[in-house]
């Protein structure tokens, strides 16, 4: 996206924390650090600052004219047609808590209820209104395919690319280490399994009970270096949940040497988003996933290496997310751009 000297670039984001919003969050603040007048917008002005351990402004109206640039997390997507010069952009955190199908089925709902009413008020509308209609419904749906789609996963890319959208581009998160879970010290491994209680917990009770000699930890109410110190002892970590986006848990599992079991519903499924040959499809047995764990603190030490490149991955996901930001957003007068880095 080409960014002018004087461009603005708005980010929408709720007020409150999750992974995706602290995804906002590090965009927000790599897009600063990169010279370019950048900054969150939340719903209502908020004095408290939402993660401190990054750098970024907060504006307090979108300025709706066309050297901007709108950011709208998929979660958002009626903020699209909300503002009519700017040039937008949708950020696909996850697909499946905002699918493509339920948002333009809302499009065909709204159109078919709107002239169901005009025929019981004016009988058969007269065409001209049949015609708008119509175009109305067109325009919209082509201004949704024709502007930007940013993708935190490759599973979500391909989703979108199958839906026949072609503005694709990656644009991935990273994970932030604090200072106190850097300095967190190797410890031994122990024969235990860590798992999401909040994800997928009744299959993991199923396997939990066939294997009562495992100790299975659920990683709640933790804090950040708690929650490192425990991956740090555990030689495994299970997700049988749905993954609607590249979570970051799986990534912070592969930081601290756990061997990653999913299964293969969402982005877990893609090999790419989480490398690990370790998957429970569905229709396999509770028996081939307890001996699949029972192997992997078995042969921990020979299993742990092929995940090797995965943590380097996860090491530079920050690198990454930079380059992936470089490649999107371009200066057009790169001589004029330290007058911004200045300003």
């Amino acid at each position: 996206m080409e960014v002018k000297i004087n461009s603005k670039i708005f980010i929408l984001s709720p007020w409150y924390k999750t992974g995706g919003v602290e995804c906002l969050h590090q965009l927000a603040d790599l897009l600063k650090k990169k010279g370019f007048h950048s900054g969150i917008v939340y719903p209502s002005i908020h004095k408290k600052i939402l993660y401190p351990q990054y750098s970024y402004d907060v504006f307090p109206k979108i300025e709706d004219n066309r050297k901007n640039i709108l950011i709208i997390p998929e979660s958002m997507p009626k903020e699209i047609y909300k503002y009519k010069k700017i040039r937008k952009a949708i950020w696909w955190l996850s697909f499946d808590k905002a699918p493509l199908e339920e948002y333009l089925f809302l499009f065909n709902r709204f159109f078919y209820f709107l002239n169901r009413a005009l025929r019981r008020i004016f009988g058969n509308p007269h065409k001209k209104i049949t015609k708008y209609l119509f175009d109305k419904k067109k325009t919209l749906l082509k201004e949704f395919y024709n502007i930007d789609h940013f993708c935190q996963s490759n599973y979500v890319k391909e989703k979108l690319k199958n839906k026949g959208i072609k503005n694709l581009e990656m644009l991935e998160d990273y994970i932030y280490l604090e200072k106190k879970t850097r300095k967190t010290k190797k410890q031994k491994k122990e024969n235990s399994v860590c798992y999401n209680p909040k994800k997928g917990f009744s299959y993991t009770k199923k396997i939990m009970k066939l294997n009562p000699a495992i100790q299975f930890i659920p990683l709640i109410n933790m804090t950040k270096e708690e929650l490192y110190n425990q991956l740090k002892k555990s030689k495994i970590y299970t997700d049988f949940g749905y993954h609607p986006g590249k979570d970051k848990i799986p990534r912070e599992a592969a930081l601290n040497d756990c061997i990653i079991i999913t299964n293969t519903k969402g982005s877990a499924g893609n090999l790419r988003d989480v490398p690990s040959k370790y998957k429970i499809k569905e229709g396999d047995s509770l028996e081939k996933a307890s001996k699949i764990i029972k192997d992997c603190i078995k042969e921990y030490p020979e299993r742990i290496k092929e995940f090797a490149n995965y943590k380097r991955f996860v090491l530079r996901g920050k690198k990454n997310m930079e380059n992936q930001i470089s490649k999107i957003f371009k200066f057009k007068n790169k001589k004029k751009r330290f007058l911004i880095r200045t300003s």
